[in-house]
Parts: structure tokens; sequence; C-alpha cells
């Protein structure tokens, strides 16, 4: 049976902290494969950057990394992420699914559409915030059947909130993103306004 994670999140933009969760779950999980799933529209957040944008950043990011990619589709930016991440399991049988996503995302599970039958087909594996993350247990309470657990890894104190800081503040991101994400971001003016 092989075993996939989905690593949804806004993505806005990646950074290393992003990346070292997702190679963490593929190692530590023994994953097969970890598709990245940017979120077009995310429903509790503004997000800052246009999709287009933040999947082009996704994709350089992961582009010299084996078992990475994003989903097999030609248009998804017309796709909901929940929906992407329900129809997945037919596009690959006989696996076993995980759902990677920060800790601040998965408290607002019991609030996402279709979150009964993302529950049912996925484990779900939480990024910490901290070395004394907790779920509080009213998020386990709320959905029935939830599997999951907190991801063990070093913690980083990299958000993309702090990158678009920097970048409108004219401060160096070139620690916080692989390469090719920040000239993306310094070639097309991200996040300086």
């Amino acid at each position: 049976m092989r075993r996939i994670g989905v690593f949804g999140g806004t993505f806005d933009p990646v950074h290393w902290g992003h990346l070292l969760a997702a190679e963490t779950a593929f190692s530590q999980l023994s994953l097969d494969k970890v598709i990245w799933l940017p979120t077009c529209d995310p429903p509790y957040k503004q997000a800052a950057g246009q999709f287009k944008e933040r999947l082009e950043m996704v994709r350089l990011a992961i582009a010299e990394r084996p078992g990475f990619s994003t989903l097999p589709i030609d248009n998804l930016s017309t796709t909901d992420a929940i929906d992407a991440a329900i129809a997945l399991p037919n596009l690959y049988t006989n696996t076993h699914w995980y759902w990677i996503l920060g800790i601040d995302a998965f408290m607002t599970l019991p609030r996402w559409r279709k979150r009964h039958e993302l529950v049912s087909v996925y484990e779900w594996v939480v990024v910490p915030r901290t070395t004394n993350s907790q779920i509080p247990q009213q998020v386990v309470q709320q959905l029935n059947d939830l599997r999951w657990q907190i991801l063990p890894m070093p913690i980083v104190q990299i958000s993309s909130s702090l990158i678009r800081q920097y970048c409108r503040d004219r401060c160096s991101i070139r620690h916080l993103v692989p390469q090719s994400v920040g000239d993306y971001i310094e070639r097309h003016n991200l996040y300086s306004a």
C-alpha cells in the first residue's frame, strides 16, 4: 500500500519551514509522495499573493525534490482545494492518506466545508509552531473518527507573514526562502507594497 501526504496551505510565500515540515513528514512517515496543495482562496485568512504566483513559488521550491509535486491537473487555480483533496483518492487507489498542515489551520478544521468527508479519508499530521504545541480537545471532540498526530520536528521560527514584512521593509529574505523563490519574489516585486 502506498503512503501519500497532501500538504495543504496558503504558502504565501512558501519558505524553508514549509520545506522542512514536508521533508520531515516524508521521512518520518515513510511517504512515497507529498502532493503540495496550495489553497486557491483560503476561507479563514486573506492571501496577500495571487494564487498563480503562490503556486509558481511552490513549484519552484519543490522542483528539485523527488517525491514532491503539486496536483496532477492542468487548471489547478479553478479547483477548490477541499474538492481536490476529496477527489485524490480516486486518482491513487490502494493508498493510506495523510494531510500535513500547520497547527493554526488544524484548529479551524471543525469549520471546514466537507470536513467529515476529509476526516474519513485522511490521517492528520499537525506541524507545531512551538515546542509545547497541544491540540485543544474541542477540535478532536467535534470530529468523530479523527486520526491525528503532532509531527515531531525542529521548531522553525519562520513565517510567511514575517517574510512579507521583510519584503515591505526591504530586508533580505535570502535565508528564509529557497533562492528560486526569493528570485521570483524580487523579479515580480511581490509583497513590497
